[in-house]
């Protein structure tokens, strides 16, 4: 990951040319972007890559740099081939991703305050089952690129 000088601090980091400082760092500012943006994946990509301040500058919209859009619009297209890719493969092998076991967090026990209700832990643990389902054709899957290609835009108003 690279940092401009102010963020490398804020978020730690010592020695820039330490590969597990810059991944450390890089997953806490995605993980900071992505609540500060409320998981809008676009502004969370623009402020990764022209700065959070530039986003917050244009009112929370990707902001009018070429570059930002290009990287934003590549971004998010190619997440959406990957996701397509995934789904054709669980469906070439039959197969049924899901995902559960809630847990109870901390504060959830005997005697705990009931304001702490919502404070849950996950626990994911992927479950992976054969299923009767017919395999996309080759047809079916270029279709579906061909629409993600025409909703991968954004609007950057």
């Amino acid at each position: 990951m690279q940092f401009i000088p102010s963020t490398a601090r804020r978020f730690g980091i010592t020695n820039p040319h330490d590969i597990s400082q810059s991944i450390d760092a890089g997953c806490r500012y995605l993980v900071f972007l992505i609540r500060k943006f409320n998981g809008r994946l676009d502004l969370v990509l623009a402020g990764y890559n022209a700065g959070e301040g530039a986003v917050e500058r244009y009112g929370n919209r990707v902001p009018p740099y070429e570059e930002t859009q290009n990287y934003v619009r590549t971004i998010i297209s190619n997440y959406k081939r990957a996701l397509l890719v995934k789904e054709a493969f669980v469906a070439q092998n039959n197969l049924v991703l899901a995902q559960g076991n809630q847990g109870k967090g901390q504060g959830q026990g005997q005697g705990q305050a009931s304001s702490s209700i919502n404070k849950r832990t996950y626990k994911v643990t992927p479950v992976v089952m054969k299923m009767p389902t017919k395999p996309l054709t080759k047809r079916q899957i270029q279709q579906r690129l061909a629409e993600l290609d025409n909703i991968s835009s954004f609007s950057s108003k």
